[in-house]
């Protein structure tokens, strides 16, 4: 796929460890500091601190272990990795013993109280940042080598606590210079993403990375094809900067795409920029495969492409065999889901099955309930895959797809019941309210028995594997599993950032998302039945009291699937679209 930098994150915890203790600190000192396995990115960027710890110290040894096999192998291949670099963050047992410390608080992220929020910030005008910046370096490099590329992002989705030119100048100044002074061939990379907030104006931007040269630094453009910030920063004041396709958020499992973009704007005439190549830097992969194929073909390519042809190949090279029902499949669905204009939203359409239930549920924006293609494309999608279903009997990529494709249909479906729900409620029609209510219910009891014929869709995997890094501690296991489970469902102790992971996946829809559709409909034909407005605050109480309860659970799930794809698949055609 011509992948030739990855990025390169696992283990840092290990370095952490080595380098606070020599600032005196304990490893029961960072409890608090460290994330769960689940949550370390964000942690890592200062987002949040201790959600989900503590980190064991097993898991920290193991995942060094991991980096270090990671890397020979990267390298082996001719990769240049990137590894971390210290940012500012620290963690408060610092601060605690070293009261005259510079710091800051990081100010409240998505809601997280100030125990898991609030991040601690030492100034880069501080000396320890510059000591912190170098030991760090030197102890991971003791340990995994270097390439000589360094990621850190002081402000991600955190703005400074100063505007001022200098300011800005010298906090991008002393991270660089912390990198140099342990390693002199030092270049930092940094995600574009954080100028994406409406600090930084086109003066603050230039400041900011004029305290780094141009030779020093190296940019992500983070999102590209929807919101690049190389165009409106003149290709980051002389910054190289590599254009990349983000794609999806959270791993969520709609139909996203902008084909037409990545297909043509990188190949535009660039000669006035600075760019040195291309990437992906997905929250989630595992879906929309033709998109980050097609995102990747552009490393080798330096044209655009014939769209329609590429549809007919990708068919072809998917299933291994020309078959015209199936060729269209991948147009239809090229020609509307994939065909989302540049800009006009960012990331796949959320499944209102889901989001915690709500009378009013439409939003647009980012990762909107609104869908912005003709549904239709997706069931004329799926009529030509199950036509040609016997064509393809031992194809797991056919199996996958006919998965995801009525997967999508069916996701589609959702929205038009709960659509007729709510205007029977509002209409005070408590029968038509539950005929349709009950219908909703049925669906998302079809859409599991669909996502649990396929092992691409299943929730015991993910759970299974979590645990697996427990080894045979079931204290262990559960404290991995609550990991896996709070991810993909309240994303923090009271739903911080609720269903922003959101899976639709066999297992998940039963288990979780039905129980709390049952309870919404319930609350709410009682209140359409006594002419009573629905009290949205307190089935927002009794439903994340259901959600937390689930957090903690040990059920388990199939991690082998159940029944025939294409089977459970025409069943599901013939009863929601009788005309395919």
């Amino acid at each position: 796929n011509g992948i030739n930098m990855p990025l390169a994150f696992t283990g840092q915890e290990y370095v952490w460890n080595a380098t606070y203790t020599q600032l005196g600190l304990t490893f029961e000192d960072l409890q608090d500091f460290f994330a769960g396995p689940a949550f370390l990115a964000w942690q890592r960027m200062g987002n949040i601190q201790g959600w989900g710890g503590p980190l064991p110290a097993d898991f920290i040894t193991a995942q060094k272990d991991l980096q270090v096999q990671i890397l020979q192998r990267a390298r082996a291949l001719g990769m240049t990795p990137v590894l971390p670099a210290f940012a500012g963050f620290v963690p408060p047992a610092l601060v605690e013993k070293r009261p005259g410390l510079k710091v800051r608080g990081a100010g409240v992220w998505n809601g997280f109280e100030a125990q898991y929020g609030n991040v601690s910030v030492l100034d880069p005008t501080d000396v320890l940042f510059n000591q912190i910046a170098t030991i760090f370096i030197k102890e991971q490099t003791k340990v995994y080598g270097t390439d000589h590329f360094y990621a850190a992002d002081q402000f991600n989705e955190l703005d400074p606590s100063s505007a001022d030119a200098a300011y800005l100048g010298n906090a991008s100044h002393a991270l660089f210079q912390g990198l140099r002074n342990a390693d002199e061939k030092a270049t930092w990379v940094m995600q574009g993403w954080l100028f994406l907030s409406k600090f930084w104006s086109a003066d603050r931007i230039q400041a900011y990375l004029g305290g780094v040269p141009n030779d020093g630094m190296l940019i992500l453009d983070l999102t590209s094809e929807n919101v690049p910030q190389y165009t409106r920063t003149n290709s980051y004041y002389g910054k190289p900067f590599i254009w990349n396709m983000l794609l999806n958020y959270g791993g969520n499992t709609g139909f996203y795409g902008e084909a037409g973009v990545i297909n043509t704007v990188p190949h535009a005439d660039m000669t006035n920029t600075t760019i040195v190549g291309f990437g992906i830097t997905p929250e989630g992969t595992m879906q929309n495969y033709p998109i980050f194929d097609l995102m990747l073909e552009n490393m080798w390519r330096k044209k655009p492409v014939d769209m329609k042809q590429w549809w007919k190949d990708y068919a072809h090279r998917r299933y291994g065999q020309d078959v015209d029902g199936v060729a269209q499949v991948w147009q239809l669905i090229g020609d509307s889901a994939f065909a989302l204009p540049a800009g006009g939203q960012m990331g796949a359409t959320k499944n209102k099955m889901v989001l915690r239930p709500q009378v009013q549920m439409d939003r647009s924006g980012f990762m909107p309930t609104n869908i912005a293609y003709n549904t239709s494309s997706i069931v004329n999608a799926m009529k030509a895959l199950l036509q040609d279903g016997s064509s393809f009997a031992g194809s797991d990529t056919y199996a996958h797809d006919i998965v995801d494709v009525t997967r999508q249909a069916l996701s589609n479906v959702f929205y038009d019941i709960q659509n007729k729900a709510v205007a029977a409620y509002n209409k005070s029609d408590t029968a038509a309210l539950y005929r349709f209510a009950n219908e909703s219910l049925d669906m998302m009891n079809d859409m599991d028995n669909l996502l649990s014929s396929h092992s691409g869709f299943l929730l015991g995997n993910w759970l299974e594997a979590a645990k697996t890094w427990g080894g045979d501690d079931t204290a262990a296991q559960a404290y991995y599993e609550f990991n896996a489970r709070n991810q993909i469902t309240l994303w923090g102790p009271n739903g911080e950032i609720n269903d922003y992971a959101a899976k639709e996946w066999g297992g998940l829809v039963k288990a979780y998302y039905v129980p709390r559709w049952q309870l919404f409909w319930q609350q709410l034909g009682a209140a359409s039945a006594a002419k009573k407005p629905f009290d949205n605050a307190k089935f927002a109480q009794d439903c994340l009291a259901l959600e937390q309860s689930w957090q903690h659970k040990n059920d388990t799930f199939p991690t082998a699937p159940k029944g025939s794809p294409l089977s459970v698949a025409v069943l599901i055609a013939s009863k929601y679209f009788p005309d395919v």
